[in-house]
């Protein structure tokens, strides 16, 4: 028995491992074209959800200064409410980490092609 790396996920895994207990990928029944359409498979989804992370993190910032418009009858008075501070910030921080996810997925692209 030693310890190998998932060719899906990259991570430790048991050579006697029926599947990786991280990505539920089988081990020895995946051929090598299996094997590149599960990795390809994998970071399309990814990439999916990162995308969908900052377009849900636009809205909430989105409304988040719509409450601040609107909740003071003039516009932009200072200072806002602290629900809209809130959504403001909740929303750039959300967006940020998607778009920080995104910059990771591109950078780690190589890995998934290493497989194929």
């Amino acid at each position: 028995m030693a310890i190998i790396q998932c060719l899906i996920c990259q991570k430790r895994i048991s050579s006697v491992a029926p599947m990786c207990p991280h990505c539920q990928s089988p081990l020895g029944q995946m051929t090598p074209t299996m094997r590149r359409d599960k990795a390809k498979h994998q970071h399309k989804a990814q990439t999916k959800r990162a995308k969908q992370l900052s377009i849900w993190a636009l809205a909430v910032t989105f409304a988040g200064a719509m409450l601040w418009w609107f909740e003071a009858g003039q516009g932009w008075e200072w200072p806002p409410s602290i629900w809209a501070v809130t959504l403001l910030c909740l929303g750039l921080g959300a967006y940020l980490a998607g778009r920080g996810w995104l910059l990771w997925l591109y950078l780690t692209r190589s890995t998934v092609r290493r497989l194929l």
